[in-house]
């Protein structure tokens, strides 16, 4: 849970659930926008106050990545991780496109 209040904390101007554990936030020049760090589930989000907005810019593994590959027909870049993960990203805007979790198999190797 993030709550943002005034500078003399006498009022919430805002609370935003994540889901996740938050683990570090910046606040820009302006204050207008809050980076927001979730080491729990690996996320980079942006909390923009002027539009009420929350937008996660970044997904990441929580754990280590073991392989890698990239495929030049499709543009993709597949990660593996210790996080028992398989993820696919748009090489180009580093957006995550899919993310595949197994329970209770660890993928180690990933070809494209």
């Amino acid at each position: 849970m993030l709550r943002i209040w005034t500078p003399d904390f006498q009022t919430l101007k805002s609370e935003v659930s994540t889901g996740n554990e938050i683990t570090h936030c910046d606040v820009n020049y302006d204050s207008s926008q809050i980076c927001v760090l979730s080491a729990s589930n690996g996320t980079i989000s942006v909390l923009d106050m002027d539009n009420s907005s929350y937008n996660v810019v970044m997904r990441t593994h929580k754990d280590n990545v073991t392989d890698l590959a990239y495929s030049q027909m499709t543009g993709k870049l597949i990660t593996v991780s210790d996080d028992y993960s398989v993820k696919v990203w748009h090489a180009e805007t580093m957006e995550q496109v899919n993310e595949f979790i197994s329970e209770n198999d660890k993928p180690i190797r990933v070809v494209a």
